[in-house]
């Protein structure tokens, strides 16, 4: 059975975080979508969602890198 190496693991895990960045900017973004289309609210649910995915991207960076 082969063991893989900790740079391996460390490279994986470091698509992962960015996967989870991805979707934590698309899915508030998506809701806010949903949202304008049901609701006609259009644009506002987008911005806002935009607004809280964008922050939520900014403040998991900030906790990575300080």
């Amino acid at each position: 059975m082969e063991t893989k190496n900790k740079k391996d693991i460390q490279g994986f895990q470091l698509y992962v975080e960015l996967a989870g960045l991805g979707l934590e900017l698309a899915v508030p973004i998506g809701i806010g979508a949903w949202i304008d289309e049901n609701f006609q609210t259009k644009p506002a649910a987008v911005l806002i969602g935009m607004f809280f995915g964008v922050s939520t991207v900014i403040l998991h960076i900030k906790k990575r890198l300080f």
